[in-house]
């Protein structure tokens, strides 16, 4: 009597199910609100600042900061960018019920103002690492778009090749990655959006877009609603003493927030109303 085979069902659904794509990694978020200032009455932004999944609308608690500025363009004294610390107006708020921090960023003069954080090193328990992210976001004030084309000095960044305001959704965005001011190639790239409207997407694929940067360090992404996208560079960190006392890897992400506005609609035609 031939030998019964056992059915490969069991092992085969064993794969699909490991192969399946992994939650969304953590996001240092770094929003300024309004994103875009023209009003000359407005002499403050608010800011906010969390850890979590920007897409899956979670959250984890986050330590404060080790660094959080403003620098400002164009600079004023001596050719000199202007660099203004802010790590004590930050105060602990909730973001969906997790510690958070929030300040004012005061804006005195019209400029472009670009918002830089450097967080702690936080030891992920579920991945045996530690994270320390890099966060940046650009704030023009009264119609100063100067130096979003500059790099702002972090360890790891993303560098504009597209202006990053003032886009309408679609949009493409195009960016460089610098390491300690190097280009970092076939660096992966991580892409999401801060989904507080909740929007619904067919897989998990959808919620973490990603891609390398090419020879140059450049990458582009077609951001095809208005909203806030954050852009992540990944890349190795020196090792770090974990919690067995034992070196651990740590992973660095260089984030850039940016946001998309709505596309501008069309005029309605008054009624009898040719086209030309």
């Amino acid at each position: 009597m031939p030998r019964m085979e056992r059915p490969l069902l069991p092992a085969l659904l064993w794969i699909l199910l490991a192969a399946s794509p992994a939650c969304a990694e953590y996001f240092a978020i770094l929003r300024a609100n309004p994103p875009l200032v023209s009003d000359p009455k407005c002499k403050e932004i608010s800011v906010s600042i969390a850890f979590g999944h920007p897409f899956a609308q979670t959250a984890t608690d986050m330590d404060l900061v080790q660094m959080f500025a403003a620098v400002k363009y164009p600079a004023k004294k001596d050719g000199q960018t202007l660099r203004h610390e802010f790590l004590d107006t930050l105060k602990p708020i909730k973001y969906l019920k997790k510690n958070a921090w929030g300040g004012t960023i005061p804006l005195p003069d019209p400029g472009l103002y670009q918002l830089v954080l450097e967080t702690r090193p936080y030891w992920e328990e579920t991945q045996g690492i530690f994270l320390q992210q890099f966060a940046q976001t650009l704030v023009p004030v009264q119609g100063y778009e100067h130096g979003w084309e500059i790099p702002v000095g972090l360890k790891l960044e993303i560098l504009p090749l597209t202006r990053p305001f003032g886009l309408t959704a679609p949009a493409l965005f195009t960016g460089r990655v610098l390491f300690d001011d190097k280009i970092l190639s076939d660096t992966p790239v991580r892409i999401e959006y801060l989904n507080e409207d909740k929007r619904a997407v067919p897989s998990p694929y959808h919620q973490t877009q990603r891609l390398l940067t090419n020879e140059h360090g450049v990458f582009s992404f077609v951001c095809p609603h208005s909203g806030w996208w954050g852009f992540a560079a990944v890349t190795k960190g020196d090792p770090l003493k974990g919690p067995d006392g034992q070196p651990k890897k740590t992973e660095l992400s260089g984030v850039l927030w940016i946001y998309i506005d709505p596309p501008v609609s069309p005029k309605k035609k008054q009624t009898g109303q040719q086209d030309d």
